[in-house]
């Protein structure tokens, strides 16, 4: 080295004395203690020093995180090279914030990704619900029909097992999809997981040894608890089929954790404050960083054809994010899998309050009379023919403007209303509004395929008092009917 300015000093951190010596091999051997990859570094130098009208650029990286952009270019005199001219630029903040925005950018197209395929998702799950509605229950209406025939009766549950395994995916595209209603209550997380875990345990393969780890105090959460069972059931079945059929061991803990105001958020999107953070812990394969970049895209999956449908680990990160919390992932090839999530903490006094609310009980008898509301004449006559068989007195309107004006004509000709939601011309919810102020008293029935919209005010709308979803089963439309007499004083 010729010469040098003090900046390349300060870049370099060199100390004075090392510089006064004026020792090359010293100077660069300081260097290359410094640099994350010093052999390419040496190369380059051999190689620029062998071809003396060379120029070369290139990024150089730190042990300590630090950037530098190096750039080499011959020193010329009479035309011919003397010597070398190198230059150093520190690039760190330019590099780190570049990758920030990086990073930003792809999280921005993938929220707009899933958002698109979420609207798609939605849209299928809801016209394959009114075709499931029709087949589950044409098939309970065979099955009611069938009489005393064993065969025929066998095949029939066949159906109405896979529907049920058709229901439950249209749920999870339901859920992946934020069109599916939360009923997020203030609950205390254990014993949720704690019965998850009972019924996890049977599907896990033999040989695999799980536990249950709660540990501190059991704080109280805003949650939906029927989704909160599908997060635990997801990740346990996850882990569990990651194992294989080996020996292993699932390790799945509950307990409080805080993030800290100004610290680093584990998971995205989680901002400061207490948190009761659920772990699920397995030692199987573990994952490299390209399949664990994915792991919560729809339909993605690393299983076997015809092992998985690719959506259980992204509809547990919807209902994460739907409850404003937060889930990180580690993993590694051979070092097994760590899911965590984070649910927020409630104050105390909400449990309390959640606690004291009381359903109303009364009894209820058969023989009402029943106006069924469906723009599917299919599954209206379906709907009516199941309700005859148990009692109730029905009558079907496929158009909401007709079945407003029986009500306008006759006010009292009804017990109970069961309407559909999403309907040509007048929508459910405007024949709700409009029939509570007809009738005031009059328990409403919502029955839907989509329960889009059913969060906030309008689930609670004056005069509803159940919400069915399609696919119904006879039985949870004459209990959806009880439970809404029940509510008419005698």
């Amino acid at each position: 080295m010729v010469g040098h300015n003090q900046k390349f000093l300060d870049l370099w951190r060199i100390p004075p004395e090392l510089a006064r010596a004026r020792d090359d091999e010293r100077l660069i051997a300081y260097v290359l203690d410094q640099l994350r990859d010093p052999r390419s570094f040496t190369e380059k130098i051999r190689q620029l020093y062998a071809q003396h009208h060379g120029v070369s650029f290139d990024v150089l990286e730190f042990l300590d995180g630090r950037l530098y952009e190096r750039y080499s270019q011959p020193q010329m005199r009479d035309g011919e090279p003397v010597g070398r001219v190198w230059s150093f630029r520190d690039v760190t903040d330019r590099r780190r914030a570049e990758v920030t925005r990086r990073r930003l950018e792809e999280e921005l197209f993938q929220a707009q990704k899933m958002e698109a395929l979420g609207r798609l998702a939605g849209g299928i799950a809801h016209d394959f619900n009114i075709i499931l509605t029709a087949i589950v229950s044409y098939t309970e209406i065979a099955r009611l029909d069938a009489g005393d025939q064993p065969a025929i009766l066998e095949s029939l549950d066949e159906v109405l097992r896979a529907g049920k395994r058709a229901r439950d995916l249209v749920n999870q595209i339901l859920i992946f999809s934020r069109t599916r209603a939360q009923e997020r209550v203030p609950l205390r997380l254990r014993p949720v997981v704690a019965e998850a875990l009972q019924l996890l345990g049977s599907s896990l393969p033999r040989g695999l040894q799980w536990s249950f780890e709660p540990v501190g105090e059991d704080l109280v959460v805003l949650a939906d608890p029927t989704q909160v069972h599908q997060v635990v059931m997801n990740l346990g079945i996850n882990a569990g089929q990651a194992m294989g059929r080996g020996e292993g061991r699932l390790t799945v803990r509950l307990e409080p954790g805080t993030v800290a105001a100004g610290a680093a958020a584990p998971a995205a999107g989680l901002a400061p404050g207490d948190y009761m953070v659920l772990t699920v812990q397995d030692d199987g394969p573990g994952m490299d960083a390209p399949t664990v970049a994915r792991i919560y895209e729809p339909f993605f999956s690393t299983k076997a054809p015809g092992k998985g449908t690719g959506l259980g680990l992204a509809m547990v990160h919807t209902i994460v994010r739907n409850h404003h919390g937060g889930i990180e992932v580690e993993s590694v090839p051979g070092g097994g899998t760590t899911f965590r999530v984070y649910f927020p903490v409630e104050p105390e006094e909400a449990f309390q309050e959640g606690a004291g609310r009381k359903a109303v009980r009364s009894d209820a008898t058969g023989g009402r009379r029943v106006l069924l509301v469906d723009d599917e004449p299919r599954i209206a006559g379906a709907a009516r023919v199941l309700l005859e068989r148990v009692g109730y007195r029905v009558e079907i309107e496929t158009d909401a403007a007709a079945a407003l004006a029986r009500f306008t004509e006759e006010p009292g000709a009804f017990d109970v209303l069961i309407t559909d939601l999403h309907m040509p011309g007048m929508s459910g919810f405007e024949l709700v509004e409009r029939v509570h102020v007809l009738c005031p008293g009059l328990p409403i029935i919502v029955a839907t395929g989509s329960p889009r919209g059913l969060s906030g005010e309008r689930s609670i709308a004056p005069g509803v008092t159940a919400v069915v979803e399609k696919p119904y089963t006879i039985a949870a439309l004459a209990s959806a009917l009880e439970a809404a007499l029940r509510t008419v004083q005698p």
